[in-house]
């Protein structure tokens, strides 16, 4: 086989990965997963909803500490319209997460992106080899 023959078929068994078909269920079951293996089941249960149509193309995930004063419980929204792999899924929830943990474990933040986010991600990337950005990747972005 050519090395051309061999780049194509590389090429094309990366663009047949398994994609997650997104719910509400297997996001709170991801949440609780995380939060025992990186959070130290610190974190609160969360809540989950969609980003639909959102006027930021290039927001993937979003946190909203409380939404009110009676309804305490955090509401993570992820992008519905982003074709979701594993990797890409753990990274986006996991960026959402660690501003869960900064609001209720850290005392929130003015910025946030800003020094306490650092702090944790660098932690993330020494502890368990995992690198959070402050944007999304531009690969994993399948539209």
């Amino acid at each position: 086989m050519e090395k051309s023959e061999n780049k194509d078929i590389q090429s094309q068994e990366e663009i047949k990965q398994e994609y997650i078909y997104l719910t509400k269920q297997t996001l709170k079951k991801l949440h609780k997963t995380y939060n025992k293996l990186y959070f130290e089941g610190k974190l609160h249960r969360a809540d989950f909803g969609y980003l639909y149509d959102f006027n930021d193309k290039d927001t993937y995930g979003v946190y909203i500490g409380r939404r009110s004063r009676k309804d305490k419980t955090p509401l993570i929204k992820i992008n519905h319209d982003n074709k979701w792999t594993e990797e890409s899924l753990r990274f986006t929830l996991i960026h959402e997460m660690i501003h869960q943990y900064i609001y209720e474990c850290m005392g929130g933040c003015l910025r946030p992106h800003g020094r306490k986010f650092k702090k944790v991600c660098k932690i993330f990337k020494e502890k368990y080899g995992i690198i959070i950005e402050k944007y999304f990747p531009k690969k994993y972005i399948i539209k």
